[in-house]
């Protein structure tokens, strides 16, 4: 697993911006909403690289689509700016991870598990 540290509020590696409290996690862990404030500040920076995006995420099981706006960045790859919406759905019980993405009903599916051990379906 990565040991990068991502800041809780921008969800970049090692990013801490004025007016960000810039609060270290590890990939994985939950990412907290950003309050209000800190949205409306990064909005109205013209330098900022953040923006807000939609990000939809499938469980590759029954289809079931899960959504969220996330702040990434234009600094982050789009499998970067998929892995914040992957670890926000992740603390919701969803099983995302190298296997696929599964939401909670289907996440112990045997297989997923089957995909875990590189068996193709």
């Amino acid at each position: 697993m990565d040991d990068r540290f991502f800041c809780r509020h921008c969800q970049l590696p090692g990013h801490a911006t004025a007016g960000c409290p810039g609060i270290p996690v590890r990939p994985g862990d939950q990412p907290a909403p950003l309050p209000p404030a800190v949205v409306s500040a990064i909005l109205r920076d013209p330098d900022s690289p953040l923006y807000p995006s939609k990000i939809v995420v499938f469980c590759d099981d029954c289809g079931t689509e899960v959504a969220g706006e996330f702040m990434v960045s234009t600094e982050q790859t789009s499998a970067e700016r998929l892995e914040v919406a992957r670890a926000h759905f992740r603390g919701k019980g969803w099983q995302c991870d190298q296997s696929g993405d599964y939401c909670p009903e289907h996440a112990d599916h045997p297989a997923a598990g089957a995909r875990q051990d590189g068996a193709q379906q």
